[in-house]
């Protein structure tokens, strides 16, 4: 268990070398350690610095760490990765008010997820990207995209079998 209490949260990264907990200060921090890794885990390593980020509340922070995930991701043709750094940048960008930013990742995770024929993550982006529209008062094209995400979790449903009356309804909410 780490005993420092000077920092608010610490970071574990999990490497073929055993786990690594470490206080997050900076991403200088870690940085040292990336050369042990894989790229791969690189990649998710800065995804992680990048949600912590977030969670603290230091968005710009989160996004260059999300942004370092995307190039990795691009670099070694990692196709999820790619969308995973394009969610998180979506959220961080929205978080931050930047609608612009937002809509244009989110509808990139979208371009991700259908290439993999995720429907989980189409569900997902259609959704955030709903929420973008709403966020800017545009009601219609929110519910459009809101019926369409919800398009994606009746067919998930339906894949798992569910019960009717578990399904959502527009009326509903």
């Amino acid at each position: 268990m780490d005993n420092d209490r000077r920092t608010p949260i610490s970071v574990s990264l999990s490497t073929g070398l055993g786990i690594l907990k470490t206080p997050l200060r900076t991403t200088n921090d870690v940085l040292p350690w990336f050369k042990k890794l894989e790229t791969t885990s690189q990649s998710g390593a800065y995804a992680n610095i990048g949600i912590a980020y977030h969670c603290l509340g230091r968005l710009h922070e989160a996004v260059k760490n999300y942004l370092q995930d995307r190039k990795i991701s691009i670099e070694i043709g990692d196709k999820a990765g790619q969308g995973r750094a394009c969610a998180n940048l979506g959220m961080a960008y929205f978080d931050l008010g930047d609608f612009k930013n937002a809509l244009t990742f989110y509808q990139q995770d979208l371009s991700f997820a259908e290439a993999a024929k995720d429907l989980t993550g189409q569900g997902r982006a259609l959704c955030n990207i709903a929420r973008v529209f709403y966020s800017q008062g545009d009601l219609v094209l929110a519910e459009t995209f809101f019926q369409m995400s919800l398009t994606f979790t009746e067919k998930m449903r339906s894949l798992l079998r569910s019960k009717d009356d578990c399904k959502i309804s527009l009326r509903d909410l």
